[in-house]
């Protein structure tokens, strides 16, 4: 005899999308040494941020040249490395820490930016001119809110702080720049964007006693893009064994690659499962 359950929106249990209760009908199923589970398809919303506070790597601090140190706390949410310069960019508008060119355009001294090549980010700091503005290149001009000039050639710097953004970014707690000429900075560790690489599914009922925990049911990598579906659908039934028992309902769990809690803001799921005694 075999089952087809299915667990939706419906079946989320508490804030973090991503535990589902299935309750059995008239409160009991009963389960033999010989049953069996396996995922049929899934189909889950893309909807958990690679930046938050839960993670606490969403802190890191740049320096202008006059040696003012600004801390800049990202909101959560899924950032690119180019999501961060723009809002370092902004950040330096509200400031007054750039210049606007012969063509009015905005310079900014700090540049993040990805290097596919290398498998890094870099960190990009620029020197300043200094003394006045006779400095400047021609047409060159400072905004209103302008800080200021430094009295000698300075660079600009980024702070990595003693948190998790050091291994979003891919560089250990330290000072980058700063120096009087302009720095070029390459991850010094292996950068990793991505908080969540792949979903592992834990189910309550699981005796997978081949390892531990003993409660996986199935993993599956992320195929999808932020903010869309990721779709797993099986080549083929990978049954897994049941714990004996009689029970009234069951949890499915999603969590990380690392089995860390995944917080996901779409509960808009949806699990199909098969169940089958032999």
């Amino acid at each position: 005899m075999s089952y087809n359950l299915i667990l939706n929106n419906t079946n989320v249990l508490g804030r973090n999308n991503t535990t589902y209760q299935f309750n059995f009908l008239n409160g009991s199923f009963n389960v033999n040494s010989k049953t069996k589970m396996c995922i049929s398809e899934m189909t889950i919303p893309y909807a958990f941020f690679n930046i938050t506070a839960v993670y606490q790597n969403n802190v890191f601090q740049i320096i202008d040249w006059l040696n003012n140190v600004y801390t800049i706390t990202l909101q959560d949410g899924f950032y690119t490395v180019n999501d961060i310069q723009v809002i370092i960019e902004q950040f330096c508008i509200t400031n007054g820490i750039y210049l606007v060119n012969d063509a009015n355009q905005n310079v900014y001294y700090i540049l993040l930016a990805t290097n596919n090549v290398f498998y890094a980010n870099q960190i990009v700091t620029f020197q300043f001119p200094y003394t006045s503005s006779a400095q400047l290149p021609t047409d060159w001009y400072a905004p209103s809110n302008f800080i200021g000039f430094p009295a000698v050639p300075k660079a600009t710097a980024v702070t990595i702080l003693n948190n998790n953004f050091q291994i979003y970014l891919g560089f250990t707690a330290g000072t980058y720049g700063g120096t009087p000429d302009s720095s070029n900075y390459l991850s010094n560790i292996t950068p990793v964007g991505s908080t969540v690489n792949s979903i592992i599914v834990r189910c309550s009922l699981v005796s997978n006693n081949a390892g531990f925990p003993t409660d996986i049911l199935d993993s599956f990598p992320i195929n999808a893009s932020f903010g869309t579906n990721i779709n797993y659908q099986p080549t083929f039934e990978k049954w897994v064994k049941l714990t004996a028992g009689t029970y009234s309902s069951f949890t499915i769990t999603l969590v990380d690659q690392n089995f860390n809690t995944i917080y996901s803001l779409d509960s808009n799921s949806t699990i199909s499962l098969l169940i089958k005694e032999e």
